[in-house]
């Protein structure tokens, strides 16, 4: 019945809910098209924060060009970075310019499918592999053939040249009489064409040909579940790398070495990626999440991540050290044919089915495009007025400052005991200071210019929150001795000392115009106290114990949230009730109000975006990391930041702004 009421009042914004609600799911499910489709469907008045992120992550691509003609099949970038070579699904080979998408060249192609193309070391040739039987040598800079090679009576699955150019060598597979299906790999001179050896391996076509680093060994995936990894100067039969499970859905696509020659990768069309270690063969992880095939794999430049990218129109990132998840990048429609690094390693560009190719920040992370690193579990974190400096503090009383715009690390400083945690942290209104309070029983003040001690201001216990005046150099903490004290920071003094009802002072937060302090305590009454005389305004009582508390940025209306989970909207004159926001399923921690007023965002198990008028949840961010503890927005609205509990720590960005306008991704920094 409530939801049919709430229906009624206001259909356009319940539709609008239901549709942003959809596209959440969608997105989730790495649904793109569905996910577009929902948000495009969404009333337009109604759009808010939320609709703006989903928007942004239907599409997280650097730059994206529209492909004439069939599906871009596979693609490579020559090792200076400055050209880009696909095969298409129709046979044809192109040279394009790798900043602009123009075309440079366009070969006379293949008769069929090309399944494979790669430059070689020195960046002067291309190899194609095709289904016309065929493999072709072409001048990268004039894109003028320079040798067919037919050695092979099926479709070609691969073809690669050795780092040293001096060796080139395609597989495919044969049909020997009375013998089935066989993989064969044909050793050739690239000069001449002249098949200096001929291998086989198991019995079904051979795809994904790749050398080593050092040129000594031979790797090649197969249809037959494995990938066979060849010893090309012991010479023997090939080891095999075998599946854990074989079954008909583990056929190989795609292998590639890492930089180092200690792992090699294949993409498997169970919805794996698997990594073997070379030297002993051992499988050493299952990479599992994309939601179709994978098709393609390759290494970091660095060898520090593995890039996936699959049938379910997703790249994913992994990180070696651990082979854990580290980004998901969406923004193609359909599946992602073939992918890969630029070789400074900052960008990754990728073909699709759905005609387009794209490049990518390689820096980027799931869910908002950017995820901070601190040095442990994270507290507070809040970006300067000027929006020069976005900066976070952790359980070992660190504070870490980045550039907001680019997000390279600033400064790092030791500003408290390593044992007695930085619980929290705030900017001046004119960004020339910010406040750090711990358990070790101080507030600090350091200039944001020098990071230099400007105050050191000692409390009775430790210090559980600060908040900075908007209106000149006060800041108010509060303690955990159960009260909450005002400073003039610039005379170290103390101006006011207020009581909380019950237990330690834990949230203080000023009215925009710095005229009254809310101060709360571990019971239900919050008392919102005048500043010029120092005497309270008025007191309320939630009915639950008080958690964390918010002033619209006009200052009209305070937002408190209970232990029950619950936030109430308040008239900020005289603390009346206007109205109780739908319960989440989570207590939380930490409230913060949109600059344009229209949105609270809760910080909880994950983050809840209300919409302040209507009081109803419209949004559920899951970034990246565990609980959340604390979020802010930026000041310009297009940001919202959040930091987490886990033991690793990090904050995550939302980013409500296409890369388009953001001027392109950021410069890889601390992710």
């Amino acid at each position: 019945m409530l939801a049919l009421w709430c229906w009624l009042q206001d259909p356009e914004f319940q539709s609008y809910r239901a549709h942003v609600a959809a596209a959440e799911s969608a997105l989730r499910l790495g649904e793109l098209r569905d996910a577009r489709r929902w948000l495009d469907a969404a009333p337009a008045a109604q759009r808010g924060f939320e609709w703006r992120l989903y928007d942004a992550l239907c599409d997280e691509s650097e730059r994206t060009w529209p492909v004439a003609g069939a599906t871009i099949t596979s693609l490579d970038l020559s090792p200076d970075g400055r050209v880009l070579a696909t095969g298409a699904a129709d046979g044809a080979v192109r040279l394009l310019d790798a900043a602009s998408g123009a075309l440079l060249q366009q070969t006379t192609g293949h008769g069929d499918e090309v399944s494979l193309l790669r430059f070689s070391a020195d960046g002067r040739r291309l190899i194609s592999a095709a289904h016309d039987r065929k493999v072709s040598l072409w001048d990268s800079a004039s894109g003028a053939q320079l040798l067919e090679f037919s050695g092979h009576g099926y479709p070609v699955g691969g073809a690669a040249l050795r780092p040293d150019g001096a060796l080139a060598a395609s597989c495919s597979y044969e049909r020997p009489p009375e013998r089935g299906v066989v993989g064969t790999v044909h050793l050739w001179k690239p000069e001449s064409g002249e098949i200096l050896r001929s291998m086989e391996a198991g019995r079904k076509p051979l795809v994904g040909l790749s050398f080593s680093p050092d040129g000594r060994q031979l790797a090649a995936g197969s249809w037959d579940f494995c990938v066979f990894l060849w010893d090309l100067e012991a010479g023997g039969a090939a080891r095999r790398l075998a599946m854990p499970e074989e079954d008909r859905y583990n056929a190989v696509d795609a292998v590639a070495f890492s930089p180092d020659g200690r792992w090699i990768a294949a993409a498997s069309k169970d919805l794996t990626a698997r990594v073997w270690e070379v030297e002993s063969g051992t499988l050493v992880a299952s990479l599992r999440g994309h939601g179709d095939s994978v098709s393609d794999v390759r290494f970091a430049p660095d060898g520090a991540t593995l890039l996936t990218a699959a049938g379910d129109g997703a790249l994913r990132l992994w990180n070696c050290a651990d082979w854990s998840p580290r980004a998901t990048l969406r923004g193609h429609q359909r599946r992602v044919t073939s992918a890969a690094y630029a070789p400074g390693g900052r960008t990754i560009t990728s073909a699709g089915a759905d005609g387009t190719l794209r490049v990518w920040d390689a820096a980027s992370t799931a869910y908002g495009g950017v995820r901070l690193d601190t040095t442990s579990s994270s507290y507070a974190v809040v970006e300067s007025s000027d929006g020069r400096l976005l900066a976070a503090c952790s359980y070992d009383g660190v504070v870490q400052f980045w550039d907001a715009r680019t997000y390279q690390p600033v400064h790092t400083l030791q500003a408290h005991d390593a044992a007695m945690s930085c619980h929290t942290l705030d900017f001046s209104a004119d960004a020339r200071w910010i406040a750090s309070g711990s358990y070790d029983q101080t507030a600090r003040v350091w200039d944001t210019s020098s990071f230099a001690t400007v105050a050191v201001l000692a409390h009775p216990k430790g210090v559980y929150n600060l908040d900075f005046s908007p209106a000149g150099p006060q800041l108010a903490v509060a303690c955990m001795d159960g009260q909450a004290y005002v400073w003039d920071v610039a005379a170290q003094r103390t101006l006011f000392t207020f009581p909380v009802a019950r237990g330690i002072a834990h949230e203080v937060r000023y009215h925009p115009d710095g005229t009254r302090l809310a101060v709360l305590g571990q019971s239900p009454v919050v008392t919102v106290y005048e500043l010029e005389s120092g005497t309270p305004c008025y007191e309320v009582n939630l009915g639950a114990a008080a958690e964390a508390a918010a002033f619209s940025p006009d200052g009209r209306r305070l937002y408190l949230a209970g232990d029950d989970a619950v936030v109430r909207q308040l008239d900020a004159a005289d603390g009346r009730l206007l109205r109780s926001f739908e319960r989440v399923d989570h207590g939380i921690t930490r409230l913060a109000v949109s600059p344009d007023g229209t949105r609270l965002a809760a910080a909880s198990v994950m983050t809840y975006l209300f919409d302040t008028e209507h009081g109803q949840r419209v949004a559920s961010l899951r970034p990246n990391v565990d609980a959340q503890w604390h979020l802010s927005f930026s000041h310009d609205g297009t940001r919202l930041f959040t930091s987490a509990q886990d033991t690793k720590g990090a904050i995550a960005v939302h980013d409500i702004r296409p890369l388009r306008a953001r001027g392109g991704a950021p410069a890889p920094a601390q992710r």
